[in-house]
């Protein structure tokens, strides 16, 4: 038998949800399924994660440390990349070469390229422990050739393009060499001891002169190659 019991009194309750937390929940399902579904950010957020995953786990099933060497450097490219997106530095050189993405892609790897050669050249002075085999000599060459490399980049790129270089590229190629190669072994240089002001005084004297000898060759190149050097 059902047992019946009056109703003495209704109530009503409204629960009332925050429309913030729809909206993110609706904004997080949106991203996350744009970025595994479309072919354009599939490739960053599933093909480059599991392909690292991929040599980690062949490096532990064949036991080959040059994979394992491969996997760390990936996974600091990426942090790399991430410090980049996270400081502006990204969407900066984006903005600024959207049309050259071959000196886009010279420009990040380059940029990390010093930033590992810098780290490990003065790991020595600034306290960073790193294996013996890692330890290398400040070549004030590196840093140099490879900032003059994205530049060297543009200038081709361009080239392809327009059928026209820039004067500005010998002179801005010019600057970067000389103050990586005649200004920054000094500064590098007083990281293990004492600054030397003769030697940044003549280095200061070098990088005018090679900026000043790339504004010559820049002017001297637009008189010979008018229809070329802009």
């Amino acid at each position: 038998p059902q047992t019946r019991r009056p109703v003495i009194s209704v109530e009503r309750v409204v629960v009332k949800q925050s429309r913030s937390v729809e909206e993110t929940v609706s904004l997080i399902r949106y991203y996350l399924a744009k970025a595994v579904k479309e072919p354009e950010y599939r490739r960053y957020t599933v093909g480059i994660p599991s392909f690292l995953l991929f040599l980690y786990a062949l490096s532990i099933f064949i036991n080959i440390s040059i994979i394992s060497y491969i996997l760390e450097l990936g996974v600091l490219f990426l942090m790399f990349l991430l410090m980049m997106y996270g400081f502006g530095v990204y969407d900066f050189l984006k903005t600024t070469l959207r049309k050259y993405e071959v000196t886009f892609a010279v420009s990040v790897i380059s940029l990390f390229a010093v930033t590992v050669y810098f780290t490990l050249a003065l790991s020595g002075y600034i306290g960073i422990k790193v294996p013996q085999s890692l330890s290398i000599r400040y070549d004030r060459l590196v840093p140099a050739v490879a900032l003059v490399a994205p530049i060297a980049s543009y200038a081709v790129e361009g080239f392809l393009r327009t059928q026209r270089i820039s004067r500005s590229v010998f002179v801005l190629a010019a600057f970067v060499f000389s103050f990586f190669y005649f200004i920054i072994p000094p500064i590098v240089g007083a990281f293990g001891g004492s600054l030397d002001v003769r030697a940044l005084f003549e280095g200061v004297v070098y990088f005018l002169a090679a900026t000043i000898l790339g504004i010559i060759a820049a002017l001297a190149a637009s008189r010979a190659l008018p229809s070329v050097v802009k």
